[in-house]
């Protein structure tokens, strides 16, 4: 309550107008305090306990708006926050399948990779590992771009890699051949020596270039999904910010920085 009352000070004496704050508790919150007394004033704000709405209720709708091919923008935030409502008698697990497949029959590509953005901007912290393999299938187009870079760049280091190698084949062949001639007789040994060394030079590459790319390429899709949930929570908070709501609630929502949501509405 303390950070909200300051936030909304703040917020007051930039924009002189009236500010109203709604807090929507997630994780089966269903008590938090509305009032604070500092003696010479009073600040409300106004509680949303999502765990209070009938989940099963809103699903519904959702599907009979698919059923009937509506589609309504309206239907995003809902089902954004649909993990968080209350299923009565169904599984963590249910749920989640059923809000997937409602996105797998959103018609449009577009607006369903913004649907699944939206649905991870809500519900990623409270998201499972078991979960998050349920729903890496559905995400392959919103990571595909991302992926693509990746595998571009690793490209790119392997014909770096394989160029240094063979400039370094190249270097040594020359240094041994000049030590060759200027030894004489110790000519068979050092070749001797040198293609023992180039064969083991070419096996530390190969193993260190493969172990490079696998290390990339994990890195590479830690990155795509952390970038994924990162721009998740961007586009809801985007999308809270063009319905008008608060900034403190898109703060409180999203995660995000109220310095991130004010860059958000200067751009």
């Amino acid at each position: 309550m303390h950070r909200f009352l300051l936030y909304d000070a703040r917020l007051h004496q930039q924009i002189v107008r009236s500010v109203r704050t709604v807090v929507l508790y997630t994780s089966g919150v269903k008590h938090a305090p509305s009032i604070l007394d500092i003696g010479s004033a009073m600040y409300r704000v106004e509680n949303v306990f999502l765990i209070e709405r009938d989940g099963h209720a809103v699903l519904r709708r959702i599907e009979t708006h698919l059923d009937e091919d509506r589609w309504e923008p309206e239907d995003r935030i809902e089902l954004a926050f649909a993990m968080h409502m209350r299923h009565q008698g169904a599984t963590r697990r249910q749920v989640l399948r059923r809000c997937l497949d409602a996105v797998d029959r959103i018609s449009d590509q577009a607006e369903r990779s913004y649907v699944i953005a939206l649905f991870l901007g809500m519900s990623a912290k409270r998201l499972r590992e078991k979960e998050w393999k349920e729903i890496e299938g559905r995400m392959e187009n919103t990571f595909k771009m991302m992926t693509d870079a990746v595998e571009k760049r690793l490209v790119q280091i392997d014909a770096e890699l394989a160029e240094a190698a063979e400039k370094a084949r190249a270097e040594g062949r020359g240094e041994g051949e000049e030590k060759g001639i200027e030894e004489g007789m110790q000519k068979g040994m050092q070749k001797g020596m040198q293609k023992g060394m180039e064969k083991g030079r070419e096996k530390g590459r190969e193993k260190g270039r493969e172990k490079g790319r696998e290390k990339g390429r994990e890195k590479g899709r830690e990155k795509g999904r952390e970038k994924g949930r990162e721009e998740g929570r961007r586009e809801v908070a985007r999308v809270m910010l063009a319905r008008g709501m608060d900034v403190a609630l898109v703060s409180e929502v999203t995660g995000l920085s109220p310095e991130d949501i004010q860059r958000l509405l200067a751009h």
